[in-house]
């Protein structure tokens, strides 16, 4: 029961592809689902905590969301990054730090990497510049699909793959 938080990891993955959508065609992650998003990966994450007592994970994971909050809003404030993708990274990162703590750092690394490279071929073909604002959403989004899959990995096993 402590893979709980797994259904959540699944419903944000589904979750993900309008974001994304959304996003990509008007810079913005809507509110009623990523508040929905948050609202599932606490929710999920407290069960899980609540069905297995692991009290301390549970403390970190949500501690690690609120954490996530306050700096994604200092960012926000200044520019660095829209309060959609925050509040989405809130998410993640609670779910994330319910499996582990460190897969989030390779989650962002995916996912401003993932962006980075694309902001360079747009500014080298010269479709964008360094003031053209680009939906990170789906990049972070990438970046979680890629980390998840690491979760999967044994259901699948015991489902019977290999």
């Amino acid at each position: 029961m402590e893979n709980v938080p797994l259904i959540a990891v699944l419903v944000l993955l589904v979750m993900s592809i309008p974001l994304a959508i959304t996003d990509i065609k008007e810079h913005r992650l809507p509110n009623p689902l990523t508040y929905s998003a948050i609202t599932l990966s606490a929710a999920l994450v407290i069960l899980a905590g609540a069905i297995t007592s692991r009290w301390l994970d549970l403390l970190f994971s949500l501690n690690l969301g609120a954490i996530t909050f306050g700096i994604g809003y200092l960012m926000a404030h200044f520019n660095g990054i829209g309060m959609g993708d925050v509040k989405y990274l809130v998410a993640t990162n609670t779910l994330l730090g319910w499996f582990s703590p460190w897969l989030i750092l390779p989650m962002l690394a995916i996912g401003f990497t993932l962006a980075s490279i694309v902001s360079l071929g747009l500014i080298i073909a010269r479709r964008a510049n360094l003031k053209t604002p680009i939906a990170m959403g789906p990049f972070l989004m990438l970046g979680f699909f890629v980390v998840t899959l690491e979760l999967f990995e044994p259901v699948v096993t015991v489902a019977g793959g290999s």
